[in-house]
C-alpha cells in the first residue's frame, strides 16, 4: 500500500511538472515568435522610410502626360487621381480555409508599391500558405527580370525600377486574373542592371509573410514636389490559420488538450510608416 500510494504520488508529480514544463516552453517560443514579427517589421518600416525617402522629387502628374497623352479622358482621370495606379495597386482574391470549408472573400493576395527608385512586389499568407488555405479566385505573382529564372514563391521583393515599369505592368492586368509581372526593356533598358530584386523577408523558422499592405493617396507639394507617403501593413506568421477579415484572436485557436504548434508558432501585429520622398533625379530618370 505504501509502495503504491508512493508511486502515485511520484506519478503525479511528474504529470504536473511535464504540463508546466510544456507550458513555459509553449509560452517562451510565443514570445520568440511575437519578437521576429515585430523586429521584422521595424526593419521593414527602416527600409521603407529610406528607400522613399532616396526617391526623386518628380511630379507624379507627369506620368499621367506621358501614358496618356493620346488620350485626354484616361490622362484627366489619372490626373484627378495623382497617378496612384502608378504608385500603388493590390490584388484581392477569394481563399478557402481547409479547415473547416469557410470562404475567406476578398482577402490581399498580392501588390505592387513603387516609389519612383524601387519598387515592392509581395504575396501575401493566404497564397503561400497552401496547407491551410485553398487558393479559388485570384492568383500569386511571379516575377521574371529577363536575366534569370522566373522568381515564384516570393513574400517581398525589393526591386530597382526608376520607370515604375511594375505598376505600369499592373495596369495592363485589370482585364486578366493574371499576376505576371516582368520588365519591358523597350521603356526600361538602361536602369536594368545586375541583380535587381532581393527578398526582404527570407526563409526562416518564423516564416513571416504579409497580409495586407496598403499606401494611402500620396500628398505632393506644388513648388518642391516633394511626396509624403503614409501607409500601414500587417505583418505576421504564414502558420495558424490567420484570418485579418475576423475579429478578436486572428490566430487559430488551440484545441482544448491545450496542445497546438500552429498556436505556439502564431503571432501578428500591424505597423504604420510615413516618408517623405527628397531625393534627386539621377542620369537618364
Amino acid at each position: 500500500m505504501e509502495l503504491s500510494l508512493g508511486l502515485a504520488f511520484i506519478s503525479s508529480l511528474l504529470v504536473m511538472v511535464s504540463i508546466i514544463s510544456i507550458h513555459i516552453s509553449t509560452t517562451y517560443h510565443k514570445g520568440l515568435v511575437i519578437r521576429a514579427v515585430n523586429s521584422t517589421g521595424r526593419l521593414l518600416v527602416d527600409d521603407l522610410s529610406r528607400t522613399i525617402a532616396a526617391a526623386p522629387a518628380r511630379a507624379l502628374t507627369d506620368i499621367c502626360r506621358a501614358e496618356y497623352a493620346s488620350d485626354k479622358a484616361e490622362m484627366q482621370k489619372c490626373l484627378n487621381d495623382n497617378a496612384r495606379m502608378y504608385v500603388y495597386q493590390q490584388n484581392y482574391g477569394t481563399v478557402r480555409l481547409r479547415s473547416s470549408g469557410s470562404l475567406l472573400q476578398n482577402v490581399p493576395t498580392n501588390g505592387v508599391f513603387c516609389t519612383g527608385r524601387h519598387s515592392y512586389l509581395w504575396n501575401t499568407g493566404y497564397v503561400l500558405n497552401s496547407e491551410d488555405y485553398e487558393l479559388v479566385s485570384g492568383a500569386a505573382a511571379t516575377f521574371n527580370d529577363g536575366q534569370s529564372a522566373e522568381k515564384k514563391d516570393f513574400k517581398l521583393l525589393k526591386i530597382e525600377d526608376s520607370n515604375r515599369d511594375l505598376c505600369y505592368q499592373h495596369t495592363l492586368m485589370h482585364t486578366t486574373s493574371t499576376a505576371q509581372y516582368d520588365f519591358d526593356h523597350t521603356r526600361n533598358d538602361f536602369h536594368l542592371k545586375g541583380s535587381i530584386s532581393t527578398e526582404l523577408l527570407e526563409q526562416s523558422d518564423d516564416r513571416l509573410v504579409l497580409y495586407d499592405f496598403v499606401i494611402f493617396p500620396v500628398t505632393q507639394h506644388s513648388v518642391t514636389l516633394h511626396s509624403f507617403y503614409s501607409g500601414t501593413f500587417i505583418l505576421a506568421t504564414e502558420r495558424g490559420s490567420i484570418d485579418i477579415t475576423g475579429v478578436g484572436e486572428f490566430c487559430k485557436t488551440p484545441p482544448t488538450d491545450g496542445f497546438s504548434t500552429d498556436f505556439t508558432y502564431c503571432a501578428i501585429n500591424k505597423f504604420n510608416f510615413a516618408a517623405r520622398s527628397t531625393g534627386q533625379n539621377r542620369k537618364g530618370e
